[in-house]
């Protein structure tokens, strides 16, 4: 066994380079995503304690529909292989 000869990667390996940003590119956009409802529903809470109920409608929507679905997101599903 030669363990100074370099191994050619195969296409598998030259793939997934591109997967990993492409997955770290969705990574990030879903953790601003998940930051900014979180900032908006905490603004729509302190607005709620001095205006009034009217605005927890809203904060409501995008507790249900923007920080749920991003934080509840199955992240340990993508494992990184090691050669």
């Amino acid at each position: 066994m030669d363990h100074g000869a370099i191994s050619q990667p195969n296409s598998d390996d030259r793939a997934m380079p591109q997967f990993r940003k492409t997955v770290l590119v969705f990574h990030v956009a879903t953790s601003v995503g998940l930051i900014g409802a979180v900032s908006s529903f905490f603004l729509l809470a302190l607005i709620g304690l001095v205006d009034g109920a009217a605005v927890y409608l809203a904060a409501d929507a995008i507790c249900r529909l923007a920080i749920v679905p991003l934080a509840t997101l199955p992240w340990r599903l993508v494992y990184c292989r090691h050669s």
